[in-house]
């Protein structure tokens, strides 16, 4: 089976054999008339198949492709019933990722201008045959003017022509993700206000559409943001985003996990269980649901696709759950707990801690929000819906917002990692951490961990650096650090005999050298607690750890050396005490 791990282009993917997730079935909703569906914007976290959604809606629009259309989509679900409007339209495709937003708003003009030139050329030379009247409108050449004027230029000769347009754009708010990160509101504003030059696109887009030039439009993006203070200029949009039809619109479904997994295993040489490897990416790249009505959730394709295209045979996972590309996507989180000045964002950082220690916040996602209100509490949260760190959940018959997967769990603990090390300079080597941690893996040996965490990054808490001490907080200190060698699965609050283990370590099925499986339960005590304070708790730790132990859900996953129980308790920032399940417990970091 050909993986098409960055690989975006339809006609490539269908030519070459490649796999591909259906998604031709949601055209006839696309277009639907009664629903009003004839400018659509479709947002969804990077690296969910947006682009490929894209091209895929290109080819089967384009009336140059028309020839090709069983070539390009027989097999497909729209091939046994095309709808009228296949193959009718002249293209235009602008593609926004990219775009610099550090050297300020004349730089970034001349290369949206750029992007809209060489789009408007290409677009040109490919329909030169079919629309000579539109190449006679150029034929003196194209002038340097700005982007609005470009595009009105354009318009006004495609007016010209018995062709209509469809204008797809892809990635439209590119541009916003990063000055959000970055906390440049000025530039922001310079670009969708008033007289900005986007906004001035945006608006002659609107009147081609208005005059019947550009009978369909089809944005793809992240936020919402430019969307709403892009309103007044360009208010003609059906975001579909949220609705329960487009669920599955990008992304993969169960069902393509699955044809992909078995694709692979049967190319040979590989010993896995499919049906292992379907739970286990369940797990890591699961989760996602885009609409509170919707029922199916998906995968990452992305982080799908890279965990096959690493997957070594017989039965070798990949090193690391987390593509660099994902993680560098992600890294922007980092920039949103901080204002430009470096001063923490209280009622950010407050959210995003609720979200670290219980996995979950109350919060529905707003359908749109202005800039200068992103980093409020509440849009924060919606923040990290759009950019895929969120997603919804139910519990009972509240629905709320919660981490998605084990691989975003997996970044916010990182983020953690790289906050206390911006707030508190706290250093550890992550050379020191791999080897604490195999020493844990291979032998069972849990103490250098614990005193490395406790005395490098432990002691130099306060209650302003993460709101608050206490167990969750010490949990999450320790998640974050397991996070940076992925030796482990590291799982919190896994439901066990009645009750809840703090933390269950599975050894990664990436390390064959992990043996040694870890149940942890953790108890916080006051400054200045007493020794017997400790052993009290200490008592109580191991008699829940007992109970856990007995638990058929850890007989399902030993490790192959076992499960070592632990019972651990801090004093505050002043002491860690540890005690494996019948042993003596002894003070680390004195």
């Amino acid at each position: 089976m050909l993986l098409p791990y960055g690989n975006a282009n339809f006609a490539d993917l269908r030519r070459g054999g490649y796999a591909y997730a259906d998604k031709t079935g949601f055209i006839p909703h696309l277009e639907s008339a009664e629903k009003g569906r004839r400018y659509l914007v479709f947002l969804r976290p990077r690296r969910m198949g947006k682009t490929l959604l894209l091209s895929m809606l290109e080819h089967y629009y384009d009336l140059l492709a028309a020839p090709h259309f069983d070539e390009l989509f027989g097999g497909l679900a729209i091939a046994s019933a095309p709808t009228a409007e296949r193959g009718r339209y002249a293209v235009l495709r602008l593609e926004m990722s990219g775009l610099p937003t550090d050297q300020g708003v004349d730089q970034l003009r001349a290369v949206f201008h750029s992007r809209l030139y060489n789009a408007v050329m290409e677009f040109l030379d490919r329909y030169r045959a079919l629309l000579p009247e539109v190449a006679a409108a150029f034929d003196a050449g194209l002038s340097m003017d700005d982007p609005a004027s470009l595009m009105d230029r354009f318009l006004q000769a495609m007016r010209r022509s018995r062709h209509p347009l469809y204008l797809f754009v892809d990635e439209y708010d590119n541009f916003t993700n990063d000055l959000i990160a970055r906390g440049d509101h000025t530039t922001y504003h310079d670009l969708v206000h008033a007289s900005g030059f986007v906004r001035e696109f945006y608006k002659t887009v609107k009147e081609g559409a208005a005059r019947g030039t550009i009978p369909r439009i089809f944005l793809t993006g992240v936020l919402p943001v430019t969307l709403d203070d892009l309103t007044s200029g360009f208010n003609i949009t059906s975001n579909i985003s949220l609705h329960k039809d487009f669920n599955a619109l990008a992304g993969f479904t169960t069902e393509d996990v699955q044809r992909l997994v078995t694709g692979v295993l049967a190319d040979g040489g590989y010993t896995l269980d499919p049906a292992r490897v379907e739970e286990d990416l369940r797990l890591y790249y699961n989760g996602y649901l885009f609409s509170q009505d919707a029922t199916e959730r998906l995968f990452n394709p992305d982080m799908v696709l890279y965990f096959l295209k690493e997957l070594q045979p017989p039965s070798r996972y990949p090193k690391e759950l987390l593509d660099i590309n994902v993680r560098t996507d992600y890294g922007r989180i980092q920039r949103l707990l901080f204002t430009p000045q470096g001063e923490v964002r209280e009622t950010v950082l407050a959210s995003f801690q609720t979200v670290i220690t219980e996995g979950w916040i109350d919060a529905e996602p707003a359908s749109s929000f202005p800039l200068d209100r992103a980093h409020e509490g509440g849009y924060f949260v919606s923040l990290l819906y759009y950019l895929g760190l969120l997603t919804h959940q139910w519990e009972g018959d509240w629905l709320r917002l919660g981490i998605p997967n084990y691989a975003i769990r997996l970044l916010y603990w990182e983020a953690i990692a790289r906050l206390l090390h911006d707030l508190q300079h706290v250093e550890v080597d992550i050379a020191h951490v791999r080897t604490a941690q195999r020493a844990m893996a291979q032998r069972g040996e849990i103490a250098p961990f614990l005193e490395m965490v406790f005395t490098r990054v432990v002691r130099k808490l306060s209650n302003r650096d993460l709101i608050r001490l206490d167990e969750k907080t010490m949990k999450v200190v320790l998640l974050s650090y397991l996070s940076l060698s992925e030796v482990f699965f590291a799982w919190s609050e896994v439901e066990l005999a009645f009750g809840y283990s703090d933390l269950v370590l599975v050894p990664s099925r990436s390390q064959p050298a992990a043996q040694v499986g870890f149940v942890i339960e953790l108890k916080y005590l006051k400054s200045g607690a007493s020794e017997g304070e400790v052993i009290t708790r200490l008592d109580e730790a191991d008699a829940q750890l007992q109970r856990y132990l007995a638990d058929p859900k850890l007989a399902a996953i030993l490790p192959p050396k076992g499960w070592k129980a632990v019972s651990v308790a801090f004093v505050a920032t002043e002491a860690c005490w540890l005690r494996e399940l019948g042993g003596t417990a002894q003070r680390l970091g004195e």
